[in-house]
């Protein structure tokens, strides 16, 4: 898919609700890769904060929907090209596991937190405010 498909969006809001909905479509239809063609010839998006290529623009928005929600705040800081993130429709892709959801695999992130004896690691994996502790040192 060429990322230049959202130059053709009249705003950053509209821009950013076409890769959503392009994300969305995607999912509806189990397609679990997207290539992006970067065809943007080092143009610059207007209207951004700091200079952003059309290509790192989608590709953000594209990972920042792929992941799922409890674990975005962690792993994408604030960035002009998320501004208007909120725009975009949940994907409710199958690995975007509920906390009220139980799975034998969920997607964390590990967290900077002591362990007891010293041995093993904390993990968010979205379970309401509950973190998980593992046995393995990362």
């Amino acid at each position: 898919m060429p990322a230049s498909i959202v130059d053709n969006a009249q705003s950053m809001e509209l821009k950013t609700y076409l890769a959503g909905q392009i994300a969305k479509a995607a999912t509806v239809f189990s397609i679990t890769e997207i290539i992006i063609l970067s065809d943007d010839k080092s143009k610059q998006m207007k209207g951004m904060l700091q200079d952003l290529t059309t290509t790192e623009f989608f590709v953000q928005n594209l990972e920042y929907l792929e992941t799922p929600q409890y674990l975005r705040k962690t792993l994408f800081p604030r960035s002009p090209a998320l501004r208007f993130a909120g725009l975009m429709n949940p994907l409710d892709a199958p690995h975007h596991l509920r906390a009220t959801e139980w799975s034998k695999y969920r997607d964390g992130c590990v967290i900077k937190r002591p362990v007891k004896d010293g041995k093993g690691s904390w993990v968010n994996i979205g379970l309401y405010s509950q973190d998980c502790q593992i046995d393995v040192q990362l």
